[in-house]
């Protein structure tokens, strides 16, 4: 009965079309989903045919205007580096609740937000450039042994207090003695291999900021990039 209402169809195409196009998705698509819910009998796979198939989702308008989630940079940005297999997801864990999105642990059903207004803000910002400066330079010790879920010795995230008292990620780089970075070191990835798995689709300004940065710091200003930020 529920899953018949009208209400519903009008929900869960409202809840589809904001993931996958826009925080504000268009109308005339919802109601187009919904129609096509409704008529499949609750069928999202035929609701999901219809929302992939409409021109809003392939408008160019509609392109990089979702901004990432905590779980979505992290992952992506790991991915993006081409790391190999991740024995310590510790630093992963750590970043992602520091930023408010610690994996199953939402306390309310509806689930964590994918909105913009959600997730973008100052100190998450300064959290996000700090895990892609560690990244971007091979200081995340994703190689040492196994997370422990007590916070053992490989869990080496600490939090510290920027200015203003914003909260930072603070990572003890790999080779300072610290048992948190025993094992092998992840190698620091390429910045040019970065940009072409990208596609070069950076701004002029980001394009000219990476280029005059020291080659060390090229990669996090990829990783840190407005155009990473975004999906």
């Amino acid at each position: 009965m529920l899953a018949r209402a009208p209400a519903t169809a009008r929900h869960l195409s409202y809840q589809l079309a904001q993931y996958f196009v826009a925080d504000n998705p268009p109308q005339t698509l919802v109601a187009r989903m919904a129609e096509r819910f409704e008529q499949s009998q609750g069928d999202i796979r035929a609701t999901l045919e219809t929302l992939f198939f409409s021109p809003e989702f392939w408008d160019e308008r509609y392109v990089g205007a979702k901004f990432k989630t905590p779980y979505d940079y992290v992952i992506s940005a790991v991915r993006l580096t081409g790391a190999p297999e991740i024995t310590n997801y510790g630093p992963l864990f750590g970043t992602m609740t520091l930023l408010g999105m610690a994996p199953y642990a939402h306390e309310t059903p509806d689930g964590y937000a994918n909105t913009r207004e959600a997730w973008l803000n100052p100190d998450a910002m300064m959290t996000r450039l700090s895990f892609a400066t560690a990244l971007g330079q091979g200081h995340l010790p994703l190689l040492a042994p196994p997370f422990e879920a007590g916070g053992g010795p490989a869990f080496r995230v600490k939090f510290k207090n920027g200015g203003g008292g914003a909260k930072m990620l603070e990572l003890n780089p790999p080779g300072n003695g610290s048992p948190g970075n025993k094992g092998p070191r992840m190698n620091p990835p390429e910045p040019a291999q970065l940009v072409a798995s990208l596609g070069g689709s950076f701004s002029t300004n980001t394009r000219e900021a990476i280029e005059a940065a020291p080659v060390q710091l090229r990669s996090a200003l990829v990783l840190g990039s407005p155009e990473f930020m975004v999906r």
